[in-house]
């Protein structure tokens, strides 16, 4: 089967334009491309909640390119088996705090100008500083498995700060990957998977007019039934992570860059198994919970 996937477009920019650039700046390849907008790029905030196998790979990627801040977010410690696909770790990291050993990878290996800070937390225990981050920052990167309620909770955060909002999640052979701008009239998470989460009551307290005036999200979550997902048995290797991460930058970059590079707000499952792409553009839904008026 054939696989076309909207990527940045390659077309350089005029013979003036080359050489106008610096020659000892680390951007003038990506400075070059048609439609790219460093100075733009440079000033952009991340927060990206989740330093796993997606989580990794977005790191990388957002400290490689160049953008000003990143906010990093995570709970858990280094493991032997995250190896084989979280590449900002290595044997010696093992045991460590993952957002600890994220940022001294990425300072020591990756980062060329990006400012890093951290914070070793639950987020469903500290999501007042999730906020606070989120108000800084010009984009949310979610790839935390917490659940949908967790994702509904991240996407209305979104919503209500007219922020965009970038997820990743990989299961054995798939990644899927959403984006969306987080502005009002266009569509968001919640118009693609809302319909699928029954315990309104939790979704009612997670509404964007509320969603910023929450401190802890355990006791609210825990009202729809469980917390994290738990995928040892399902697998994962660093060509789903790697691909699914870079896939979620990029998509982001593509409402970043303005209108002539700008996709709508999209679904998208890659299984690289037998290199198949899903992909559909989501719709606003006028019963959204998070979105309607």
């Amino acid at each position: 089967s054939r696989i076309v996937v909207a990527l940045l477009p390659l077309m350089p920019q005029t013979e003036k334009e080359l050489k106008s650039e610096k020659d000892d700046d680390p951007f003038q390849r990506q400075r070059v491309v048609r439609g790219w907008n460093n100075d733009l790029l440079s000033s952009q905030v991340a927060l990206l909640l989740g330093v796993g196998g997606i989580g990794c790979t977005v790191a990388m990627t957002l400290c490689r390119l160049g953008i000003k801040k990143l906010y990093l977010l995570d709970k858990d410690t280094v493991d032997i088996s995250n190896l084989n696909r979280q590449v900002l770790f290595t044997k010696k990291d093992v045991a460590r705090p993952k957002v600890v050993a994220a940022r001294d990878n990425l300072l020591a290996f990756h980062s060329i100008c990006t400012e890093i800070e951290l914070l070793e937390a639950d987020a469903l225990l500290c999501w007042d500083q999730i906020v606070k981050w989120a108000n800084e920052s010009t984009i949310i990167f979610n790839n935390i498995d917490h659940g949908d309620y967790f994702d509904y909770a991240v996407a209305s955060l979104s919503t209500k700060l007219q922020k965009p909002y970038s997820a990743g999640s990989s299961y054995a052979h798939t990644w899927i990957v959403e984006c969306y701008s987080g502005q009002s009239g266009k569509s968001c998470w919640g118009c693609a998977n809302a319909g699928s989460l029954k315990h309104l009551d939790v979704l009612e307290r997670l509404r964007p007019e509320v969603i910023d005036k929450i401190s802890r999200l355990d006791e609210i979550l825990e009202a729809a039934g469980g917390r994290e997902i738990q995928t040892q048995q399902i697998g994962s290797s660093v060509i789903v992570c790697g691909s699914g991460g870079l896939f979620a930058v990029n998509s982001w970059l593509r409402h970043l860059f303005g209108p002539e590079l700008q996709s709508p707000d999209t679904w998208t499952k890659f299984d690289v198994d037998s290199s198949t792409i899903f992909s559909f553009s989501v719709e606003v839904d006028p019963l959204c919970p998070l979105c309607k008026k």
